[in-house]
């Protein structure tokens, strides 16, 4: 089975959102010794919440408060508010029964069947539904923004555009139908970049568009993208594409799924 990275061992490379300075673990909680921020972790599984301290008090049993976060009229505070109305706008999942996702994973483990070393997986919903997927020897670490739906395995509560870790720590990000989900697409490879090792991988499936890119029918999904936007942003923030293929989509004439591999320059 993969190995998984469990808390003791995170604690040696977790840090801080926002200042990305380590982090120690004392009377239940993480902390920022140098400012005295402190980040809960779930008493069940030590899964700990890692947004921005601002966002902590607003955080509740059933999500974010999304509408006091909006009428703080804070920046963060409303960047979070509104990325929470798309993380709970609808299914963020096709169907485990469905023939195509069953297709989609034959493809994503294809795709990440060179992989070794530590895997990020940003985005990861539950482990357990592509853990299989990933090869035997990938040491794997999921995170995920919804931190009200636990797992039954190990992962971090946090979100792509501020990763709580430390600098060139992971061999391998992915991000599995989960870049098309952030807001700030930008800064999200900003920081995959920033937290791969010199040559890293970054492994990436996402619905590519062609036309009926209609978003604001989409309940889900902050962005539609275009293949030849989504190469460029990706060469643009330090990483060169190494290969590539694509799938269909459920029989849609206007979007397709893309399966790509990068490595990070230098």
């Amino acid at each position: 089975m993969e190995a998984l990275i469990n808390f003791d061992q995170v604690l040696s490379f977790i840090a801080d959102p926002i200042s990305k300075e380590p982090l120690s673990y004392k009377n239940g909680c993480l902390v920022n010794d140098r400012t005295g921020n402190t980040f809960p972790v779930d008493s069940n599984h030590k899964s700990p919440l890692l947004f921005p301290n601002e966002i902590i008090p607003y955080c509740t049993d059933k999500g974010l408060d999304w509408i006091k976060l909006i009428n703080t009229k804070e920046a963060l505070k409303q960047y979070f508010g509104m990325a929470y109305i798309k993380w709970n706008g609808g299914t963020h999942n096709s169907s485990p029964e469905e023939e195509c996702y069953k297709l989609y994973l034959d493809h994503f483990k294809e795709l990440v069947s060179d992989a070794s070393g530590s895997m990020l997986d940003i985005g990861c919903d539950d482990p357990e539904n592509t853990l299989s997927r990933f090869p035997k020897n990938i040491n794997y670490l999921g995170i995920d923004p919804l931190y009200y739906l636990p797992s039954r395995l190990f992962k971090i509560f946090a979100v792509s555009e501020f990763l709580p870790f430390q600098n060139e720590v992971f061999d391998n990000v992915c991000f599995g139908t989960s870049l098309d989900h952030s807001m700030d697409t930008s800064a999200t490879l900003d920081e995959a970049n920033r937290i791969l090792k010199p040559n890293g991988c970054l492994y990436l499936t996402t619905l590519i568009w062609d036309h009926k890119a209609e978003l604001y029918n989409d309940t889900v999904h902050f962005h539609h993208f275009r293949e030849n936007y989504l190469l460029d942003l990706l060469k643009s923030k330090g990483f060169s594409i190494r290969r590539s293929f694509k799938m269909p989509w459920k029989g849609n004439s206007h979007r397709e799924g893309l399966f790509l591999k990068a490595k990070k320059n230098g």
